[in-house]
């Protein structure tokens, strides 16, 4: 009669030691007082002060949170080199010596024609003074000297207008230095768009006319003499075309 052996699986169990068997564990004080926010109820440091500090420092886990990335400022854009830094202040006629050289050399090169038409004289001085005083030039402060950006119109219109001890109000560049491109963009500014905005905004000689009428009558000369011919001087308009549209009974010479 053969004996039956005990299978692998029932000697591996009687191998195990029993629960029983083990020494009791002493519990630790900070067994009870897990942290809720870390992963294996590590213990926290609050829980070590509170049960006595019987962990050294040591033993205790170290949890690192990762350092924040450096953020950049929101909006800010990185510095471009053709931006004007500018500041509206009021300077005398005499502290600006004339056209900027290179822009006087582009002038010349291109044969442009800057010349100042306006019939000054044929304006009331009320209208002249106000423009003194709305008049705005573009300069750059250059090694403590002001230059004058532009194609020169606006600085013979303030050297015409302009009494030596007025002040005018300029746009002052305070670039150490322009690029050529910076210099160009003033001067093409001006004698383009500037241009362009008071042709295609011009009104119509009879509705010119009529507002200079208009302003007149509500108490407002704006010429030195209110006829056809001073009108036509004074805007640049031939002759023969006002006469057309001149209010009659008013004069016309």
């Amino acid at each position: 009669m053969r004996r039956s052996r005990p299978s692998p699986m029932t000697m591996q169990a009687d191998s195990l030691p029993n629960d029983a068997d083990k020494p009791a564990r002493t519990p630790h004080a900070s067994d009870s007082q897990t942290s809720a926010g870390q992963p294996g109820g590590l213990a926290s440091a609050e829980g070590d002060t509170q049960a006595g500090g019987n962990r050294s420092a040591h033993d205790r886990p170290v949890v690192l949170s990762p350092e924040p990335k450096p953020e950049s400022a929101p909006g800010r854009r990185p510095p471009n080199h053709q931006e004007f830094d500018v500041a509206v202040q009021r300077v005398r006629l005499e502290e600006i010596d004339g056209v900027e050289e290179e822009l006087q050399d582009f002038i010349r090169e291109h044969d442009l024609l800057i010349e100042l038409n306006l019939q000054l004289d044929r304006w009331a001085s009320e209208c002249l003074r106000w423009t003194v005083q709305r008049l705005n030039l573009v300069v750059w402060r250059r090694k403590g000297r002001l230059v004058h950006l532009g194609s020169g119109l606006m600085l013979t219109l303030a050297r015409r207008i302009v009494r030596h001890e007025d002040l005018i109000t300029a746009t002052v560049i305070l670039n150490k230095t322009l690029h050529t491109s910076q210099k160009l963009l003033v001067l093409g500014e001006e004698l383009l768009f500037q241009a362009a905005l008071a042709r295609t905004s011009a009104m119509p000689t009879p509705q010119a006319i009529a507002l200079c009428e208009g302003l007149e009558k509500a108490g407002r000369q704006m010429l030195r003499r209110a006829d056809a011919r001073q009108f036509a001087l004074a805007t640049g308009t031939s002759h023969a075309t006002v006469r057309q549209h001149w209010p009659p009974g008013k004069p016309s010479a």
